[in-house]
């Protein structure tokens, strides 16, 4: 082989490893963004389902227009949270993340730690929830990572 032959296919083994690493680039980025939208959608979900438990009346099992940390495992079974006997651990998992419910006097956050990767390659996405039902603007999305 000379020496001209030698040099093309060099070349296109570098190109071709060039494209390939660009590629995965492209798809881990389209990954980590079908992620973090597909876990802000299943909070939207969460928010309206804690904005319908303060809204109900309290004789329907409801909030009665009132969130407080005396009545957490109330709104945690009533957005379908698992809880266990004690009412300490209130988590609920889907394909995208897993979420955590905490319930503070008049708001709740929900955190969720997605399956993804962040962008600092490291830790996975995280997004806080927060959702504060007394405000004309009850909800407060944050993405970390």
């Amino acid at each position: 082989m000379g020496t001209q032959q030698l040099i093309l296919i060099i070349l296109s083994v570098i190109m071709l490893g060039s494209m390939t690493i660009v590629t995965m680039n492209i798809i881990k980025s389209s990954s980590r963004r079908t992620n973090i939208n597909c876990m802000i959608g299943e909070m939207q979900i969460f928010s309206s389902q804690v904005m319908q438990y303060y809204k109900t009346p309290l004789r329907q099992s409801g909030g009665g227009l009132e969130i407080s940390t005396e009545k957490d495992s109330l709104i945690a079974s009533f957005i379908k949270f698992d809880t266990d006997n004690d009412g300490d651990d209130k988590a609920y998992s889907t394909e995208y993340g897993e979420y955590q419910l905490e319930v503070f006097d008049g708001f709740i956050t929900i955190v969720g730690i997605g399956n993804e990767i962040g962008n600092d390659g490291i830790n996975p996405i995280n997004i806080t929830l927060t959702v504060t039902p007394a405000n004309s603007n009850p909800n407060d999305i944050v993405i970390n990572n």
